[in-house]
């Protein structure tokens, strides 16, 4: 047949049809190659081929442009943003530019430009810009710019800006800004305050000395210079160990309290550092410390060596303060017993000194001044007359350390 053939009827083959030219839909269109032929209902119509159960696909607009399921509209979508986002619910209710979030609800809602988000949950919401948060939960909700969290709950919530936390549950909680948290004790642990953390430490005998640069930044260690030996601190109780510092007692102005110990090596030593404990931000006054010798027939403090004293003003509930003894430092005498005595004048408020309640920690005899008024309330001074001391309850243990400069 080589003239057009129309039917206006239903039109049965039986046999095999074969077609030398095109097929034209309803609209009289040929199509394009790799389009199919599709039922519009009333007609027939060619399309563009679609995966089944989708819609037709959309062309990309950059190389390397990522295909996702879109919920709200049932298709496949190509994201054309300069954003990456890889995994169930990553990224969904945020539309940052330049951003990544690869995992289960990674920067699932807030994230900001620049933000990177890697692993379950990770920087789940208000993400800020340039930070990074890697791992279950890392950063999870409100981790500020620029800081970076890395391990599973690393900076969970409200990491500080410019802060860094890496290990299980580094700066979990109101991690400071511009602190370095590094952890792998396997507890949670977050700086307070700016600085460099790190835990655990291993106590060993060093003979050198650990040093900070403060115009480069550097981390350093050197040999003691000529004629000044390296002396190991003294502290009753490791602060950090098991059974540490778990409570604390509130000091009586004016009272003095003495702490025996055993110089550990022949040496100066000149400063002394206590650690507060739920103390009151309201308080206000001066702590004063000192050494004494001890008196081998009474074992009770004999003469005192040297004494110092620091002004504080609305006190930390939990820090440590260091005090300069005044003077020529004590040279102390290696396994010979010595008393610390510790002490306060306040103006206001209540001063808490951490202690132990562990009998594990009862190393030393802890005794307490009879009078409120054996410090000096104008000069600060420690009395030369230790007599009249009564001793302590057994389970007050406090903390100190007493250190060389």
């Amino acid at each position: 047949m080589t003239r057009p053939l129309t039917i206006n009827h239903n039109l049965t083959v039986s046999g095999d049809i074969k077609l030398n030219n095109s097929i034209k839909d309803s609209s009289g269109s040929a199509g394009t190659n790799g389009y199919v032929l599709t039922s519009t209902g009333t007609g027939w119509n060619w399309a563009q081929s679609s995966s089944s159960g989708g819609t037709t696909l959309t062309n990309g607009t950059n190389y390397s442009n990522i295909i996702h399921w879109d919920n709200s509209s049932s298709e496949w979508v190509v994201n054309g943003s300069s954003s990456v986002k890889i995994g169930n619910d990553a990224g969904l209710n945020s539309t940052s530019t330049d951003s990544v979030a690869i995992g289960y609800q990674a920067g699932y809602s807030g994230s900001s430009r620049y933000s990177i988000a890697i692993g379950y949950q990770a920087g789940y919401t208000n993400q800020n810009s340039q930070s990074i948060a890697i791992g279950y939960q890392a950063g999870y909700t409100n981790q500020n710019s620029q800081s970076i969290a890395i391990g599973t709950q690393a900076g969970q919530t409200n990491q500080g800006g410019n802060s860094i936390a890496i290990g299980y549950q580094a700066g979990m909680t109101n991690q400071a800004q511009n602190s370095i948290a590094i952890n792998a004790s396997g507890t949670a642990f977050t700086p307070a305050t700016q600085g460099f953390y790190a835990a655990p430490i291993r106590n060993i005998t060093q003979t050198t000395v650990l040093g900070y640069d403060t115009t480069n930044k550097e981390i350093t260690y050197y040999t003691a210079s000529s004629g000044t030996e390296f002396v190991p601190a003294y502290e009753p109780f490791n602060v950090s160990n098991s059974g540490g510092i778990n409570s604390s007692f509130n000091s009586n102005p004016g009272k003095i309290y003495f702490s025996c110990f055993f110089a550990n090596k022949s040496a100066e030593l000149n400063r002394i550092i206590l650690k507060t404990h739920n103390s009151t931000s309201s308080y206000t006054g001066r702590i004063c410390v000192g050494i004494y010798d001890n008196n081998s027939s009474t074992n009770r403090p004999n003469n005192l060596l040297s004494q110092g004293n620091l002004a504080v003003t609305t006190i930390s509930n939990e820090n440590f303060y260091t005090i300069n003894l005044q003077g020529s430092s004590p040279t102390l005498i290696e396994n010979s017993l010595y008393w610390v005595a510790i002490g306060h004048i306040k103006t206001t408020g209540d001063l808490y000194i951490a202690k132990s309640q562990s009998s594990s920690n009862n190393n030393s005899s802890l005794l307490i001044s009879s009078s409120t008024t054996d410090i000096s309330n104008s000069t600060y001074d420690f009395p030369i007359d230790t007599s009249g001391l009564t001793n302590s309850n057994s389970d007050l243990f406090m903390w100190y350390r007493l250190y060389k400069a």
